[in-house]
C-alpha cells in the first residue's frame, strides 16, 4: 500500500515537474530584461515558485526512498549475517560428521588388515580360531 502511495506520489512529481519546466533557454534566448521586477531571465516569480515546489517535492520523496532503502539494506546485512552464522555452523556439524566417519572407516581398515596379516602368519591351515588369537 505504501508503494503505491509513493508511486502515485511520484507521477504526481513528475507531471508537475513536466508541467512546470521547460527547455533550458541559451542565454542568446533569454529575452532582454524587462523594467518591471517581475520576472528573473524572463520567468516569472510564479512559475519559479512552481518549479521550487516541485523540485522540494521530488527532493522530499527521493529522501524517503533513501531512508526506506537505508533500511532494507540494513535489515537485509542483518539476515544475510545470521544466514552466514548458520551456514558456518553447518559446515562444522559436516566438517565434524565427516571426521568421524573417516575415524570410523580408519579403524574398519585397520582391523581388516591386522586380520589379513593373522591370516598371513597362520598359513593357510590355520583355523578361524587360531586366526582371532594372533589378531
Amino acid at each position: 500500500l505504501q508503494d503505491s502511495a509513493y508511486s502515485a506520489q511520484e507521477r504526481n512529481v513528475g507531471s508537475v515537474l513536466a508541467a512546470s519546466t521547460s527547455k533550458p533557454k541559451l542565454v542568446s534566448e533569454i529575452p532582454p530584461k524587462q523594467n518591471n521586477n517581475d520576472t528573473i531571465g524572463g520567468r516569472s516569480h510564479e512559475e519559479l515558485s512552481s518549479d521550487v515546489e516541485a523540485l522540494q517535492t521530488k527532493v522530499d520523496f527521493l529522501t524517503q526512498k533513501l531512508e526506506r532503502e537505508r533500511e532494507l539494506n540494513t535489515s537485509l546485512k542483518s539476515e544475510l549475517v545470521q544466514l552466514k552464522d548458520k551456514l558456518q555452523d553447518e559446515v562444522n556439524k559436516q566438517e565434524s560428521l565427516t571426521m568421524t566417519q573417516n575415524s570410523r572407516f580408519e579403524q574398519t581398515i585397520s582391523a581388516i588388515l591386522e586380520m589379513l596379516k593373522a591370516i598371513h602368519s597362520c598359513g593357510s591351515e590355520a583355523s578361524m580360531e587360531k586366526v582371532m588369537q594372533t589378531a
